[in-house]
């Protein structure tokens, strides 16, 4: 699937039902893809998908939460600018 921010949502949805599912592999791919569409189109959405997906895949708790917090501080830019 060739990076495009239209799959930002999907991917982020889709690595985060993978994680629960225990896929981690799946989830690693999916954060590399919504990288790969940061880096080509910088922008707070793809930001903060990324930091998202990122965090959830930590195991240590604070490192975790400092890029869920990064994630969620995005999105409130993202809806009120």
């Amino acid at each position: 699937m060739p990076a495009s921010p239209v799959f930002l949502q999907p991917l982020r949805e889709g690595a985060l039902l993978a994680l629960e599912l225990k896929e981690t592999h799946l989830a690693r791919v999916a954060l590399e893809q919504l990288k790969e569409i940061e880096r080509e189109w910088p922008s707070t959405h793809s930001r903060g998908a990324r930091a998202h997906v990122e965090g959830a895949l930590l195991d240590d708790p604070a490192e975790a939460g400092a890029l869920i917090r990064e994630a969620v501080g995005l999105w409130v830019t993202l809806l009120y600018c």
